[in-house]
């Protein structure tokens, strides 16, 4: 009798010595225990996958991943470096405002087109070039290791309107406080300073213009002041400008509307030579076109999108492939998808680049047509001032002609003298307005300092909290990461929902796993112990209920118990199933070692290993001989013999047949515990013996892929495979799933 209080309970497993289990009958469980399959679920992929990894790796992931999450944590705030951000404020006025004069309304949509233009100004190349010409900011360490240093200066400079007011802030961040301050001077500087200057530039065009017309009206005043006196002098004979003689001016006349008309129009239309002038100088410069702008367009073109698209979809499986792959660098593989990577971020570039020099030919030619449209609009504006003035001056001269036929010389005199008043009037709007533009010019500018920047005295994040909470849960997500991606590669047994899905066979039954404490010291076996044991029996007799009841398999007499690899529990299932199968027809059952490689049965039944299996086939002694009796009742092993030779050789010469024969009919059923399939292939020999097999799977242990191979193993070659049986289900799992109905009142009595 095996001794339970010398041994202990291990697991499920081959390759450890199993105890027998006491001869006393435990009452079945009024609950009928089913032959198992649940319904079927996808495990592999969702959540009960997801369950399944976690269960298995969770106590070497969670410290796994609170070591590498404390390690990039600490990296990246050893490698964090502090930025400081300097801010200059300006203030952009909605108009500008007017000293004497208010001729420079804009409405809103004017006025916030004028802020964005400052923003795209502040910006560009004519701006920050001058600044990047300073040795002292062009040797700055942040700018100097950049490629492209305008460029990138371009998109670190911001300029963003404060809480919707006239003040924005113009920000620039650096490593160093000095430099950022330092910076972000000397932008706002060099942009006041080109916004000045070009104000300055147009309004002195303008000027300018104004100057010529007012000395033209000035020789056309001279001229009509002489032929003023001329007529006079014949007129009156006296000259008007000699004497107290008062010239005669068109009071109330007719002629005078118009002629305050013309006057009226023919300023207009001298400010707007003016203005077209100075335009016409600012169009001989080629347009800027904004940097920043020019880089959204090139990166929001469809074509870049789509390489860079490509590019991450390839880079995700450049890093699936790393995670993966064993040897890395010299997978062909991943050097493959190394170079297309490669030729798109080559691709990528030449596109850039062409799309730059092309959007940038397209930005440029825009800008040309809005000053081309702005120069059309004052030109049709002009020409539509010279038709009226056209049209005035020829009614102003058709009404002199009438009054010249009824009148005489005193009318002509008259004419003379409205007409040289009306040239004064348009000389000194003339001259008006040049002195308001100039007065306008020296008034405040829209853009006005607000304050300078000074260095900061604190960095814009102190502790970079969000980077180093980032870290760390990368960290401690990265060993989950990598055992969802080797679990999915593994593809292991779950539970036998998963087994039945994946591996697309029928299980027989699952197995309780066997308790592992060892007895008390008095002999008392604990209550949880005796719970668990008495589980695990209940699992044993609920397959051999299946086998014997199932109406297939009637006639099965040997029985082959088998796996695809050691390690998964076969023998364990074969001695209890064949100890069950003797309680229950109270027959004589045979059990074999057949793995004749790695035997265990006789240290499982305290038996001697020779003579055995090995010595009936060599014919070294009978059957008869060989088997031991290793119960009281019914229970007959037939040890594996010890081996001194390939153990296919064996099995040849029509041994198998012979073995078949030799085994004698008082034995209900025989019990053939393989070797497992896929290590040792006579075990496909020993199953051809038997008149059905049974495939053993072991939770958490085997692989989908090989009990696929090993079932159709079997299948190809005789063996009549019947189903699937999972062993090592934790005892809660299986009293939950299939109820422990009367057990705990049997313990505890």
């Amino acid at each position: 009798m095996f001794d339970m209080e010398k041994k202990s309970f291990p697991a499920n497993d081959s390759s450890a010595p199993l105890p027998i289990l006491s001869g006393v009958k435990l009452p079945l469980a009024a609950k009928k225990f089913a032959s198992c399959p649940s319904a079927p679920r996808d495990s592999a992929s969702g959540v009960f996958f997801l369950r399944d990894a976690l269960r298995r790796w969770w106590k070497w992931a969670v410290p796994t991943g609170l070591i590498l999450g404390l390690g990039a944590a600490a990296v990246v705030y050893w490698l964090f470096v502090p930025y400081y951000e300097a801010v200059y404020l300006l203030k952009i006025t909605s108009r500008k405002q007017p000293i004497a004069f208010d001729f420079n309304v804009e409405d809103r949509e004017a006025s916030r087109m004028f802020v964005n233009t400052q923003i795209e100004l502040l910006r560009h190349r004519l701006i920050l070039g001058p600044v990047l010409a300073d040795p002292r900011i062009a040797r700055m360490p942040e700018i100097s290791a950049e490629a492209d240093p305008l460029q990138w200066l371009a998109r670190q400079v911001s300029m963003k309107q404060a809480n919707d007011s006239e003040l924005y802030r113009v920000a620039y961040a650096a490593p160093s406080a000095e430099n950022a301050a330092a910076v972000v001077n000397a932008v706002v500087k060099s942009y006041l300073n080109y916004l000045y200057n070009e104000d300055k530039k147009q309004e002195m065009a303008v000027v300018n213009r104004l100057n010529q017309a007012l000395d033209s009206r000035a020789s056309e005043v001279k001229r009509l002041r002489g032929e003023v006196r001329d007529s006079a002098i014949q007129s009156t004979g006296k000259d008007p400008y000699a004497g107290n003689l008062e010239p005669v001016t068109v009071v109330n006349h007719p002629l005078t509307e118009i002629q305050n008309l013309l006057v009226k129009a023919e300023v207009e239309q001298e400010v707007l030579k003016a203005r077209l002038q100075a335009l016409k100088q600012a169009a001989a410069q080629p347009a800027a076109v904004s940097e920043t702008a020019l880089q959204s367009k090139v990166e929001n073109h469809s074509e870049v999108a789509r390489l860079k698209l490509e590019l991450m979809e390839m880079r995700a499986q450049l890093r699936n492939l790393d995670s993966i792959s064993a040897r890395k660098e010299r997978d062909p593989s991943r050097q493959q998808l190394t170079r297309e990577i490669g030729a798109t971020e080559s691709a990528l570039e030449q596109l850039r680049k062409y799309l730059r020099e092309s959007l940038r030919g397209e930005m440029q030619a825009a800008m040309d047509g809005q000053r081309t449209e702005i120069e059309a609009a004052l030109r049709s504006d002009l020409e539509g001032r010279r038709i009226t003035s056209e049209m005035l001056r020829q009614k102003y001269e058709n009404e002199i002609k009438g009054m010249k036929q009824s009148s005489g010389d005193t009318l002509t005199l008259r004419l003379k003298q409205g007409e040289l008043e009306r040239a004064e009037k348009i000389e000194g709007l003339i001259a008006e307005r040049i002195v308001k533009l100039r007065t306008e010019s020296e008034g405040p500018n829209r853009v006005l300092t607000f304050s300078e920047a000074e260095p900061p005295k604190s960095p814009v994040v102190a502790f970079p909290l969000r980077n180093v909470l980032l870290a760390a849960l990368g960290g401690l997500c990265f060993p989950f990461a990598l055992v969802l991606g080797w679990e999915k590669i593994a593809r292991r047994v779950g539970d036998a929902a998963n087994l039945e899905t994946e591996a697309r066979h029928r299980v027989l039954g699952e197995i309780a796993r066997l308790p592992s404490r060892r007895i008390g010291a008095r002999g008392r076996m604990p209550q949880r112990m005796g719970f668990d044991l008495r589980m695990f029996e209940e699992s044993v007799d609920s397959l051999r209920t299946t086998l014997m009841l199932e109406e297939d398999l009637h006639e099965v007499r040997i029985l082959a118990i088998t796996s695809a690899i050691n390690h998964e529990g076969k023998t364990s299932i074969a001695a209890q199933l064949a100890m069950s199968l003797e309680r229950a027809t109270d027959r004589p059952i045979l059990l074999i070692d057949g793995d004749t490689r790695a035997p265990d049965m006789h240290t499982l039944f305290d038996v001697p290993l020779d003579p055995g299996l090995i010595q009936v086939l060599e014919g070294n002694c009978t059957l008869e001989e060989a088997i031991v009796p290793v119960r009281t009742s019914n229970l007959d092993l037939l040890p594996a013999g010890k081996l001194k030779s390939n153990p296919h050789q064996l099995f040849g010469n029509g041994a198998r047949e012979a073995l078949r024969r030799a085994i004698p009919e008082k034995y209900r059923y025989v019990i053939i515990d393989t070797p497992p399939i896929l290590a040792a292939s006579e075990a496909l020999m020993l199953a051809a013996i038997a008149d059905a097999s049974v495939l053993c799977t072991l939770r958490d242990v085997s692989r989908i892929d090989q009990v696929r191979k090993a079932y159709e193993r079997l299948q190809n070659t005789g063996g009549n495979p019947v189903g699937l049986v999972l062993s090592g289900v934790p005892t809660r799992t299986y009293a939950s799933r299939y109820g422990s109905y009367g057990y705990e009142r049997v313990v505890r009595g």
